[in-house]
């Protein structure tokens, strides 16, 4: 593959378990029309506002690429009003454009996906998966595409204007549910979507490196995307993605965690689980401030007979939050250039998501359903936290008198806890008072664009790379 290339090769770190050698996807990396392999893009849409879908569609009706399909699936959604415009589009667009609509469909978007899978024309030989949000640029496919020459590479992932990968990935890289390519020899090798999961593409993710194939990744941003466009839709995007990623840890635990298992090397482990640790950061602080107002009652009730516990509750507790905070800082130091106003915008951010990301982690390792509060159910309980905390902290000050250094470094131990629920009250207060705005796309990044992007309103983002500091 030429040094001009855009993609990125992970030969270092592959399984012990081969690819299927058949001969699929052995095109010469310069194609033209005539050699390109047939490409059928899937896209799931539910309850979207029906121009969004269609700009999405425009831009792949002018992709630069001659062999290619576009399966829309319109599933669950409660009002036709929301999908039928988007299947005259689709008639209006030609025959690569086919519209479904499945109604009440079990399995979600991955049940959509399993559905498209199988009404894909028999004669294409890659998947690729797109947002109902995402416009993509008319190379798209054809920068991606040759990247499956080798046929050991089961997938190809490329940024929605989020350039955050190098050769340090461990062909371990993030496989997100939009912008991303698969072989659908691979995708059929491991028997399609997992309908259980709601972080279906990081679990596919997973099961083609278990199977032996290996991935190819564009730093270049080939599409723009719909950021959200306020806390309550940004919260509920990063439960679902830490939610998923539990389910995803219990039931390939023995892949994880397994010494013995072969099916991912340790560098793959690695980077799955690391990814994962500043979530499981938040569970582990929900556990420490429930301990900590409960033995502050204690302290309250028996101030005699109870002691001030430092190796069990105040240094667990004041560690998490200093490498919660170092992480931000480190981070964005190294791969965001937004400033020091963003990082710290994007350290409050993230501290606003940690209960419900506790949350959302302990019942991800435990019960198989998510709930999704709504309104005031959201709002009261981290006022509730805060105004425990805090009650906490004056009640065990005054009832001791503020007269020993354990009594002022366990109310400073109750103060920095309290600082995420603070957050969590005020950025959505913070969000209400400003002008509404309607969403808007993500500027395209382009060659030389991508400190411009990364100061102009990533705050939506900056979290979700945040995530992502242990892969890198």
């Amino acid at each position: 593959m030429s040094s001009q290339s855009p993609l990125l090769r992970h030969p270092a770190e592959v399984s012990v378990r081969k690819p299927r050698r058949d001969g699929v996807g052995a095109w010469p990396a310069a194609i033209g029309a005539e050699g390109m392999p047939k490409v059928s893009i899937h896209l799931p849409i539910c309850n979207e506002p029906p121009q969004l879908v269609r700009e999405t569609l425009d831009a792949l009706a002018a992709l630069d690429y001659e062999r290619f399909e576009v399966l829309v699936i319109d599933h669950n959604t409660a009002e036709p009003h929301l999908w039928e415009p988007v299947a005259e589009h689709c008639a209006r667009l030609g025959l690569k454009f086919r519209f479904f609509t499945l109604g009440k469909y079990k399995g979600s978007k991955a049940g959509a996906l399993n559905f498209a899978l199988r009404e894909t024309a028999p004669d294409a030989e890659i998947i690729g998966v797109i947002g109902s949000d995402c416009v993509v640029r008319p190379d798209w496919l054809r920068a991606m595409v040759p990247g499956f020459a080798d046929p050991k590479v089961g997938f190809a992932q490329s940024p929605q204007d989020d350039p955050d990968a190098d050769d340090r990935l461990r062909n371990a890289i993030i496989q997100r549910g939009t912008m991303t390519l698969i072989r659908k020899r691979a995708l059929l090798d491991v028997e399609g979507w997992a309908e259980w999961c709601i972080a279906e593409d990081a679990e596919l993710r997973l099961r083609l490196f278990r199977a032996g194939y290996q991935a190819v990744y564009a730093k270049k941003s080939f599409g723009k995307g719909l950021m959200p466009h306020d806390f309550a839709a940004y919260r509920q995007q990063s439960v679902r993605r830490a939610y998923g990623a539990m389910r995803i840890l219990r039931a390939h635990a023995g892949t994880l965690f397994n010494p013995f298992n072969r099916d991912l090397t340790l560098g793959q482990r690695w980077h799955f689980v690391s990814g994962w640790l500043p979530w499981m950061g938040d569970a582990l602080g929900l556990v420490f401030l429930l301990m900590s107002l409960a033995w502050s009652a204690g302290l309250i009730l028996n101030p005699e007979r109870l002691a001030f516990p430092v190796a069990l509750v105040m240094l667990p507790s004041i560690g998490l939050l200093v490498f919660k905070i170092v992480q931000f800082f480190v981070l964005y130091a190294r791969r965001t250039p937004c400033g020091f106003r963003g990082w710290a915008g994007a350290a409050v951010l993230g501290l606003a998501l940690s209960h419900s990301i506790g949350k959302a982690v302990w019942r991800g390792l435990f019960t198989n359903r998510l709930p999704f509060p709504q309104g005031q159910a959201v709002a009261q309980e981290p006022l509730w936290m805060l105004l425990l905390s805090w009650g906490a902290l004056l009640g065990v000050g005054s009832g001791h008198h503020w007269a020993t250094l354990e009594t002022k470094l366990w109310c400073a131990v109750l103060f920095a806890q309290s600082l995420p629920y603070l957050a969590a009250v005020g950025v959505p207060i913070f969000f209400a008072a400003r002008p509404s705005r309607p969403p808007k796309r993500a500027p395209a990044a382009t060659e030389g664009s991508e400190k411009k992007f990364a100061a102009q309103g990533r705050v939506a983002h900056l979290l979700l790379a945040a995530r992502r500091v242990g892969r890198a």
